[in-house]
């Protein structure tokens, strides 16, 4: 039912087998089966024409204009309403109906995507793997996002930690040059050992001070983090129902919640009070020990000025020496910490694996049947995760702005390396590996696998990788690949394809466009007569075989005065309006029915 815009007041009924939309040019055949897209929300198998679909319904419902579709779900009939300015809503369609414009047909053996979504409408459920597969997603951009700023924290411990080296080098040039002086000084021996016995405790002292503030600084940024956090408010709503037993559920449910982070803040607290309070007893404990050192220096120094100058250096370089391997241990556990995240991340990477594994197993079985219910005229290839396109784009976006000439080699790349193996090619830094791999000089591939270790990939990580389908058709004793084929030769392949999906209802606009009548004849009208018992066929069509040699059910013929589209009449191929109908607009029509009645009479 249409209700405003060039449709007013139209109501159409159609049977459960074979109806046809007929009627001159421009009376509003395309526009009956794009409201019903409309209407129920359906996309089009082809990502590109779904935008032009809905504007076209929405200009023949023009801005005030609804449409309601009445359609049986699990036995029980139910209304669906849209308006030209309200989105479209979830429905409990289990089987909805595949609907097909004119430019799909001529077009959507040439779509990858469209394609695939052609194999996927035989009914194969894959919801449950596409959920999961883009909740992995969003689980590895998360943890890709983690990994960098533990690399980023690791690398800058690691540098820091890496002095120690040299460090230990000038401490040992200078134990040296002191030793010298204390096998001239008795007095420098007893000072210089009493300086280093308080030295090794300042020493044990600094290293608890630096981790204590290592631990402080890591609690300081969860207290903002944490003091960020807003607490739910109380939910008040128009009680317009006796619903307040589970809105009241819903308050103490936010009440406990607030309760537990107003804890979790506290517990901060309490832990940040008791470092800081650690941290001052160091310091009380540090104070009179540096002055004790401080003396022994200065009694040091005044038995030589360069033993004194020595002592300084020393400290200077034990402290040092004292701080790096605190960079160590913090090196030590941020790379822990980066090695279990990319462990969670290629464990997400072989799940996403395994997922499209278990599509593609679905997809062939349709493939499989297809072929051999469709052999010899037409043949469908179908080859597991070899699409690379999307991962491809990915790879190139990364590397766009790095400054290396990276287009001749990202197609080998997306064909040689998944994102498994290029992940722990940036991790594990095996150059030489990569290398060899895609046969290319080491110095290129370091500098290549170096920038995109330190990107965030997780983009090119969560690329799409598809399988892929090639549809060929039989011509003159071979194969040949759709892509080379005529429009009508194309739109045989598609409609082979789509008719064999008995499954679901079809609805299809025109589509005897470009096919030879011998395909209309042998296999187009054989394959409608098949599908009436199975499951419901809209078509708009101006070939007056396939109402009358498809033995339609029903026959909607449409008229307009130019402002307004209206039925003009509507029932079966043996009533005598439709039969008129037929003769006088359809091409064909009375040929048509003198073939059907040789047919039957079996002349």
């Amino acid at each position: 039912m249409v209700e405003g815009g060039f449709f007013n007041l139209l109501d159409v009924s159609f049977s459960d087998g074979l109806n046809v939309l007929v009627g001159g040019r421009g009376v509003g055949k395309t526009s009956i089966i794009e409201l019903i897209r409309f209407a129920l929300g359906i996309p089009n198998l082809s990502d590109s024409a779904s935008r032009d679909s809905s504007m076209h319904a929405m200009s023949i419902l023009q801005l005030s204009g609804r449409v309601s579709v009445e359609a049986d779900i699990n036995g029980q009939t139910v209304t669906i309403s849209r308006s030209a300015n309200e989105a479209a809503l979830p429905l409990p369609l289990i089987n909805k109906p595949i609907i097909f414009s004119q430019t799909e047909i001529e077009s959507i053996s040439l779509n990858s995507s469209g394609k695939l979504n052609l194999i996927d409408s035989f009914g194969i459920n894959i919801d449950p793997e596409r959920k999961r597969i883009n909740s992995i997603k969003r689980e590895i951009e998360s943890l890709h996002s983690e990994f960098i700023v533990l690399r980023k924290e690791y690398d800058d411990a690691h540098e820091l930690a890496a002095e120690k080296q040299k460090l230990k080098t000038k401490e040992h040039e200078l134990l040296q040059q002191q030793e010298m002086f204390s096998d001239n000084n008795q007095n420098l021996n007893e000072y210089q050992k009493n300086y280093t016995d308080i030295q090794k405790q300042l020493d044990v002292i600094n290293l608890e001070i630096n981790n204590l503030g290592y631990i402080l600084n890591i609690f300081e940024s969860r207290e903002k983090e944490l003091t960020n956090i807003k607490p739910f408010n109380k939910i008040v709503v128009n009680n317009a129902y006796d619903t307040s037993p589970f809105f009241e559920k819903v308050n103490n449910f936010i009440n406990i919640q607030n309760e537990k982070i107003e804890q979790i803040i506290q517990s901060n607290k309490d832990i940040l009070n008791e470092v800081q309070l650690n941290l001052s007893k160091l310091h009380e404990q540090k104070t009179p020990m540096e002055e004790t050192a401080r003396y022994y220096r200065n009694e040091i120094g005044k038995v030589t000025e360069q033993a004194g100058s020595l002592l300084v250096q020393l400290h200077h370089i034990k402290s040092e020496i004292v701080t790096s391997t605190g960079w160590e241990n913090v090196a030590a556990n941020k790379y822990d910490q980066m090695l279990i995240t990319y462990n969670k991340i290629q464990d997400s990477l072989k799940e996403l694996t395994s997922l499209r594994k278990g599509i593609y197993l679905k997809r062939e079985e349709i493939v499989n049947n297809l072929n051999a219910s469709l052999n010899p005229m037409v043949k469908v290839d179908l080859t597991y995760s070899t699409d690379t396109s999307s991962y491809m784009d990915s790879i190139k976006s990364t590397l766009k702005g790095s400054g290396l000439k990276y287009n001749e080699i990202v197609n080998e790349i997306s064909n040689k390396i998944n994102p498994q193996f290029l992940f722990y090619y940036c991790f594990t830094e095996k150059y030489n590996e990569f290398a060899e791999l895609l046969s290319i000089p080491l110095d290129r591939a370091t500098r290549l696998l170096g920038y995109l270790k330190d990107m965030d990939i997780g983009e090119i990580l969560t690329a799409e990788i598809n399988d892929e389908l090639n549809f060929f058709l039989f011509d003159k004793g071979s194969y040949k690949r759709v892509e080379e084929l005529s429009i009508g030769q194309r739109c045989t392949v598609a409609l082979s394809i789509i008719l064999e999906n008995k499954n679901r209802g079809l609805i299809i606009d025109q589509p005897e466009d470009h096919l030879d009548n011998e395909f209309i004849a042998n296999t187009l009208i054989k394959s409608l007569d098949v599908r009436s018992a199975h499951a419901q066929t809209i078509l708009s069509s101006h070939n007056a075989n396939i109402p009358v040699l498809g033995n339609a059910d029903r026959v909607i013929n449409l008229e307009s005065n130019g402002r307004r589209g209206f039925v003009k009449h509507q029932g079966s191929i043996f009533e005598n309006e439709i039969k008129q109908a037929i003769e006088s607009i359809m091409e064909g029509g009375r040929s048509a029915f003198q073939h059907r009645a040789m047919f039957y009479s079996g002349d």
